[in-house]
């Protein structure tokens, strides 16, 4: 069963990577995690071009109407506890 699970498993563990691997982590199995493996973008970073623009993408400021969305959820949450 272990054995049929590590062969779904696409990446590389801990033991396989090296100086020029992505270290972005893509699985775990049991006690085992394994990590992309490809090359990384350039010796700045720890991640290939694809997981290096996932880890360091900014998030957009959130609207006006999500903002207010938020605040009424939180006061109905609110109001349900006080009653």
């Amino acid at each position: 069963m272990d054995e049929e699970l590590h062969e779904e498993v696409t990446g590389v563990s801990l033991l396989e990577l090296d100086e020029r691997s992505c270290r972005f982590p893509v699985a775990r199995c049991d006690d085992t995690h394994f990590f992309c493996g490809e090359v990384r973008r350039d010796p700045k970073t720890r991640y290939c071009a694809a997981h290096h623009q996932i880890v360091w993408t900014k998030r957009r400021p959130p609207t006006q109407a999500e903002l207010k969305a938020r605040k009424a959820a939180k006061y109905e949450q609110l109001k349900r506890k006080k009653f």
